[in-house]
Protein backbone atom coordinates (compact mmCIF):
# COMPACT_ATOMS: atom_id res chain seq x y z
CA UNK A 1 0.00 0.00 0.00
CA UNK A 2 1.34 3.51 -1.03
CA UNK A 3 2.09 6.15 1.83
CA UNK A 4 -0.27 8.33 0.40
CA UNK A 5 -3.11 5.57 1.30
CA UNK A 6 -1.71 5.03 4.76
CA UNK A 7 -0.76 8.31 6.38
CA UNK A 8 -4.56 9.95 5.75
CA UNK A 9 -4.13 11.73 2.86
CA UNK A 10 -5.63 11.38 -0.28
CA UNK A 11 -3.78 9.86 -3.06
CA UNK A 12 -1.19 12.91 -4.94
CA UNK A 13 -2.78 12.39 -8.25
CA UNK A 14 -6.33 13.05 -6.51
CA UNK A 15 -4.74 16.11 -4.53
CA UNK A 16 -3.55 17.44 -7.84
CA UNK A 17 -7.05 17.88 -9.42
CA UNK A 18 -8.55 19.35 -6.57
CA UNK A 19 -6.03 21.75 -6.57
CA UNK A 20 -6.56 22.34 -9.99
CA UNK A 21 -9.84 22.87 -9.62
CA UNK A 22 -9.45 24.79 -6.49
CA UNK A 23 -7.35 27.28 -8.88
CA UNK A 24 -9.21 27.04 -12.10
CA UNK A 25 -12.31 28.09 -9.70
CA UNK A 26 -10.40 30.74 -7.96
CA UNK A 27 -8.89 31.88 -10.86
CA UNK A 28 -12.19 31.57 -13.05
CA UNK A 29 -14.87 33.61 -10.58
CA UNK A 30 -13.11 36.88 -11.14
CA UNK A 31 -13.26 36.07 -14.85
CA UNK A 32 -16.62 35.02 -14.95
CA UNK A 33 -17.64 38.28 -13.13
CA UNK A 34 -15.85 40.46 -15.68
CA UNK A 35 -18.10 38.41 -18.05
CA UNK A 36 -21.07 39.07 -17.28
CA UNK A 37 -20.08 42.62 -16.10
CA UNK A 38 -19.14 43.24 -19.85
CA UNK A 39 -22.27 41.26 -21.40
CA UNK A 40 -24.89 43.34 -18.77
CA UNK A 41 -22.89 46.78 -19.87
CA UNK A 42 -23.55 45.91 -23.85
CA UNK A 43 -27.42 45.03 -23.07
CA UNK A 44 -28.29 47.89 -20.57
CA UNK A 45 -26.07 50.47 -22.89
CA UNK A 46 -28.07 53.23 -24.76
CA UNK A 47 -27.71 53.13 -28.62
CA UNK A 48 -27.39 56.26 -30.39
CA UNK A 49 -30.74 56.78 -33.13
CA UNK A 50 -29.28 55.87 -36.51
CA UNK A 51 -30.70 59.37 -37.95
CA UNK A 52 -29.05 61.73 -35.64
CA UNK A 53 -25.76 59.58 -35.59
CA UNK A 54 -25.94 59.86 -39.97
CA UNK A 55 -26.64 63.67 -39.71
CA UNK A 56 -23.32 63.85 -37.14
CA UNK A 57 -21.32 62.00 -39.37
CA UNK A 58 -22.13 63.83 -42.80
CA UNK A 59 -22.43 67.69 -41.50
CA UNK A 60 -21.01 69.48 -43.95
CA UNK A 61 -19.23 72.05 -41.88
CA UNK A 62 -17.95 69.80 -39.09
CA UNK A 63 -15.55 66.61 -39.35
CA UNK A 64 -15.34 63.95 -37.31
CA UNK A 65 -12.83 61.50 -36.61
CA UNK A 66 -12.64 58.55 -34.75
CA UNK A 67 -9.57 57.42 -32.65
CA UNK A 68 -8.88 54.71 -30.14
CA UNK A 69 -9.82 56.44 -26.50
CA UNK A 70 -12.06 59.57 -28.04
CA UNK A 71 -13.56 60.73 -30.79
CA UNK A 72 -12.48 64.45 -32.27
CA UNK A 73 -15.21 67.03 -33.72
CA UNK A 74 -13.88 69.65 -35.68
CA UNK A 75 -15.84 72.73 -37.18
CA UNK A 76 -14.05 74.95 -39.85
CA UNK A 77 -15.34 72.74 -43.31
CA UNK A 78 -16.68 76.27 -44.29
CA UNK A 79 -14.60 79.60 -44.55
CA UNK A 80 -16.19 81.43 -42.12
CA UNK A 81 -16.80 79.17 -39.01
CA UNK A 82 -13.36 79.24 -38.35
CA UNK A 83 -11.86 77.27 -34.71
CA UNK A 84 -12.86 79.87 -31.65
CA UNK A 85 -12.73 79.62 -28.59
CA UNK A 86 -10.92 76.52 -25.78
CA UNK A 87 -11.56 73.16 -26.72
CA UNK A 88 -14.02 71.55 -25.36
CA UNK A 89 -13.65 67.70 -23.65
CA UNK A 90 -16.86 66.08 -23.30
CA UNK A 91 -17.31 62.59 -20.94
CA UNK A 92 -21.04 61.13 -21.87
CA UNK A 93 -22.99 59.59 -19.28
CA UNK A 94 -23.08 56.12 -17.63
CA UNK A 95 -24.18 53.32 -19.85
CA UNK A 96 -24.79 55.62 -22.71
CA UNK A 97 -22.81 55.07 -25.91
CA UNK A 98 -20.80 57.84 -26.53
CA UNK A 99 -21.57 57.98 -30.18
CA UNK A 100 -25.48 59.26 -28.52
CA UNK A 101 -23.56 62.81 -27.97
CA UNK A 102 -22.16 63.32 -31.74
CA UNK A 103 -24.60 65.13 -33.11
CA UNK A 104 -25.70 67.40 -30.34
CA UNK A 105 -21.57 67.84 -30.13
CA UNK A 106 -21.50 68.73 -33.70
CA UNK A 107 -24.11 71.54 -33.58
CA UNK A 108 -22.31 72.58 -30.99
CA UNK A 109 -18.73 72.77 -32.63
CA UNK A 110 -20.61 74.30 -35.49
CA UNK A 111 -22.22 77.18 -33.46
CA UNK A 112 -19.55 78.11 -31.37
CA UNK A 113 -16.42 77.51 -34.01
CA UNK A 114 -14.92 75.43 -30.89
CA UNK A 115 -12.92 71.72 -31.32
CA UNK A 116 -14.42 68.77 -29.04
CA UNK A 117 -13.29 65.94 -27.88
CA UNK A 118 -15.53 63.25 -26.80
CA UNK A 119 -14.24 60.72 -24.67
CA UNK A 120 -14.51 57.13 -25.06
CA UNK A 121 -14.55 55.46 -22.05
CA UNK A 122 -14.21 51.80 -20.64
CA UNK A 123 -17.51 50.04 -20.02
CA UNK A 124 -19.53 53.45 -21.45
CA UNK A 125 -19.36 54.48 -17.63
CA UNK A 126 -16.51 58.00 -17.21
CA UNK A 127 -16.33 57.63 -13.80
CA UNK A 128 -13.58 54.82 -14.39
CA UNK A 129 -11.82 57.27 -16.73
CA UNK A 130 -11.58 60.76 -14.78
CA UNK A 131 -8.55 60.81 -15.90
CA UNK A 132 -9.17 61.04 -19.89
CA UNK A 133 -8.97 64.69 -20.10
CA UNK A 134 -5.65 64.94 -18.89
CA UNK A 135 -4.63 62.34 -22.00
CA UNK A 136 -6.48 64.34 -24.24
CA UNK A 137 -4.72 67.81 -22.96
CA UNK A 138 -1.24 66.01 -23.49
CA UNK A 139 -1.76 64.28 -26.90
CA UNK A 140 -2.80 67.75 -28.51
CA UNK A 141 -1.00 70.29 -26.27
CA UNK A 142 -4.19 71.80 -25.27
CA UNK A 143 -4.10 74.92 -23.03
CA UNK A 144 -6.93 74.92 -20.30
CA UNK A 145 -9.66 73.65 -22.14
CA UNK A 146 -13.55 73.19 -21.12
CA UNK A 147 -13.91 70.13 -19.38
CA UNK A 148 -17.83 68.57 -19.24
CA UNK A 149 -20.66 66.24 -19.32
CA UNK A 150 -23.49 64.81 -19.34
CA UNK A 151 -25.22 62.85 -16.12
CA UNK A 152 -22.38 60.82 -15.06
CA UNK A 153 -20.18 61.96 -17.02
CA UNK A 154 -20.68 66.03 -15.85
CA UNK A 155 -19.53 64.51 -12.20
CA UNK A 156 -16.22 62.70 -14.08
CA UNK A 157 -15.69 65.98 -15.25
CA UNK A 158 -15.97 67.89 -12.29
CA UNK A 159 -13.33 65.77 -10.32
CA UNK A 160 -10.98 66.31 -12.81
CA UNK A 161 -11.22 69.70 -12.76
CA UNK A 162 -11.39 70.00 -8.76
CA UNK A 163 -8.14 67.82 -9.22
CA UNK A 164 -6.67 69.86 -11.94
CA UNK A 165 -7.52 73.10 -11.59
CA UNK A 166 -5.16 75.43 -13.51
CA UNK A 167 -5.23 72.82 -16.30
CA UNK A 168 -9.27 74.31 -17.16
CA UNK A 169 -10.69 77.04 -18.14
CA UNK A 170 -14.43 75.86 -17.62
CA UNK A 171 -16.64 73.35 -16.46
CA UNK A 172 -19.87 72.27 -18.17
CA UNK A 173 -22.91 70.12 -16.00
CA UNK A 174 -25.52 68.99 -18.11
CA UNK A 175 -27.98 66.99 -16.37
CA UNK A 176 -25.59 66.67 -13.65
CA UNK A 177 -23.92 68.11 -10.48
CA UNK A 178 -20.33 68.29 -8.70
CA UNK A 179 -19.81 66.52 -5.53
CA UNK A 180 -16.03 68.35 -4.98
CA UNK A 181 -15.75 71.76 -3.26
CA UNK A 182 -15.29 74.26 -6.16
CA UNK A 183 -16.62 77.13 -3.86
CA UNK A 184 -13.22 78.82 -4.29
CA UNK A 185 -12.23 77.76 -7.61
CA UNK A 186 -11.66 79.91 -10.57
CA UNK A 187 -12.94 77.48 -13.34
CA UNK A 188 -16.24 78.99 -15.13
CA UNK A 189 -18.79 76.52 -14.30
CA UNK A 190 -22.19 76.50 -16.61
CA UNK A 191 -25.53 74.30 -15.54
CA UNK A 192 -28.03 73.26 -17.04
CA UNK A 193 -30.89 71.31 -15.11
CA UNK A 194 -34.89 70.06 -16.72
CA UNK A 195 -37.42 70.00 -14.80
CA UNK A 196 -38.29 67.20 -16.13
CA UNK A 197 -35.01 65.49 -15.46
CA UNK A 198 -36.67 62.40 -13.14
CA UNK A 199 -33.59 60.42 -13.62
CA UNK A 200 -31.01 62.58 -11.83
CA UNK A 201 -30.96 62.36 -7.59
CA UNK A 202 -32.61 65.85 -6.96
CA UNK A 203 -31.51 66.12 -3.19
CA UNK A 204 -27.71 65.56 -4.76
CA UNK A 205 -28.02 68.06 -7.18
CA UNK A 206 -29.83 70.65 -4.92
CA UNK A 207 -27.02 69.88 -2.32
CA UNK A 208 -24.19 69.86 -4.73
CA UNK A 209 -25.17 73.58 -5.77
CA UNK A 210 -23.07 74.91 -2.89
CA UNK A 211 -20.18 73.69 -4.10
CA UNK A 212 -19.73 75.46 -7.00
CA UNK A 213 -18.38 79.23 -7.21
CA UNK A 214 -20.59 82.11 -6.41
CA UNK A 215 -20.51 83.12 -10.09
CA UNK A 216 -21.57 80.08 -11.54
CA UNK A 217 -24.13 79.86 -14.24
CA UNK A 218 -27.12 77.59 -13.39
CA UNK A 219 -30.04 77.29 -15.36
CA UNK A 220 -33.18 74.95 -14.81
CA UNK A 221 -35.12 74.83 -17.44
CA UNK A 222 -38.71 74.17 -18.01
CA UNK A 223 -39.62 71.24 -20.25
CA UNK A 224 -35.98 70.01 -20.36
CA UNK A 225 -35.46 65.75 -19.75
CA UNK A 226 -32.10 63.69 -18.64
CA UNK A 227 -32.20 62.19 -22.20
CA UNK A 228 -32.54 65.75 -24.19
CA UNK A 229 -28.59 66.08 -24.46
CA UNK A 230 -27.99 62.99 -26.17
CA UNK A 231 -29.68 61.56 -29.29
CA UNK A 232 -30.60 57.63 -27.58
CA UNK A 233 -33.61 57.88 -27.42
CA UNK A 234 -36.05 58.36 -23.69
CA UNK A 235 -34.31 56.88 -20.21
CA UNK A 236 -36.08 54.60 -18.20
CA UNK A 237 -38.42 56.52 -15.63
CA UNK A 238 -37.41 60.08 -17.35
CA UNK A 239 -39.82 62.69 -18.03
CA UNK A 240 -40.97 64.22 -21.48
CA UNK A 241 -38.89 67.03 -23.07
CA UNK A 242 -40.59 69.87 -25.37
CA UNK A 243 -37.17 71.01 -26.00
CA UNK A 244 -35.31 70.23 -29.39
CA UNK A 245 -31.96 69.56 -30.08
CA UNK A 246 -30.88 73.07 -30.84
CA UNK A 247 -32.78 74.78 -27.78
CA UNK A 248 -30.70 72.28 -26.12
CA UNK A 249 -27.45 73.44 -27.86
CA UNK A 250 -28.21 76.73 -27.31
CA UNK A 251 -28.49 76.41 -23.86
CA UNK A 252 -25.09 74.80 -23.53
CA UNK A 253 -23.62 77.78 -25.40
CA UNK A 254 -25.03 80.10 -22.97
CA UNK A 255 -22.13 79.10 -21.00
CA UNK A 256 -19.26 79.00 -23.53
CA UNK A 257 -19.68 83.22 -24.30
CA UNK A 258 -22.05 81.92 -27.27
CA UNK A 259 -25.08 83.75 -26.06
CA UNK A 260 -26.57 85.80 -23.20
CA UNK A 261 -26.68 83.89 -19.77
CA UNK A 262 -30.04 84.62 -19.28
CA UNK A 263 -33.20 82.65 -18.31
CA UNK A 264 -34.25 80.21 -21.24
Amino acid sequence: MSKDATDGRAPTGRRHRRFAVFTAVALGTPLLALLVFTVYVRVATYQPEPDALEAALTHPAVSVRRERRHWVIKPGAREENAESGAPIIYYPGGLVAPESYLNALVLLADQTGRVIYLVRAPFNAAIFDVGAARRIIDRYGLERPVVGGHSLGGISACRFASANPASVSGLLLLGSYCDRDLTTSRVLVHSVMGDEDRIINRDNYLNARGKLPADASVLDVPGLNHSAFGDYGLQTNDGPSRLTMDRVVELIAMGLGSGQRTPP
